[in-house]
């Protein structure tokens, strides 16, 4: 099933428990892109059509302009949270509760619950839909497509 993963910036937040890490953004990103950390320690979009940028480790949940970029993007440079572990609120999803959230192989930063299947595609899977607008980050392990 598809999973919109639309979050409005300015509900999106992180609940209590999460692991939250600061990091500087390495592109342009928005607020609830699924991101994978460079070897620079940016973090950037992370897109499941490559294993290099395929290891979505957390959501953007907030940056230091969110108050300059109230549509919820993030320009490079800035400082971003990015939730590594736990509940992120503010997601609409039209989802399947319970179901798993993963890294989209044809969007960057963009997260689905249709599970990669493609020639080349990477399955990772960067937590679960917990209730209809909660996603429980728990970031996992990349895996190539059977075949690729």
């Amino acid at each position: 099933m598809a999973f919109p993963g639309t979050m409005n910036p300015n509900t999106a937040r992180p609940l209590e428990g999460c692991t939250i890490i600061a990091a500087v953004a390495g592109a342009d990103l928005k607020i609830r892109d699924a991101v994978y950390f460079g070897t620079n320690g940016n973090v950037f979009p992370a897109r499941a059509n490559n294993p290099a940028t395929a290891k979505g480790r957390g959501l953007v949940v907030a940056h230091s302009s969110v108050m300059r970029n109230v549509d919820g993007t993030v320009k490079a440079g800035d400082t971003v949270s990015v939730v590594t572990l736990g509940p992120v609120v503010g997601f609409d999803s039209g989802g399947v509760v319970g179901g798993e959230v993963f890294v989209s192989p044809t969007t960057a930063g963009a997260v689905t619950q249709t599970k990669p299947t493609g020639a080349g595609e990477q399955v990772v899977s960067v937590g679960y839909l917990r209730d209809d607008t909660i996603v429980y980050v728990q970031a996992g392990v990349l895996a190539p497509v059977s075949g690729s």
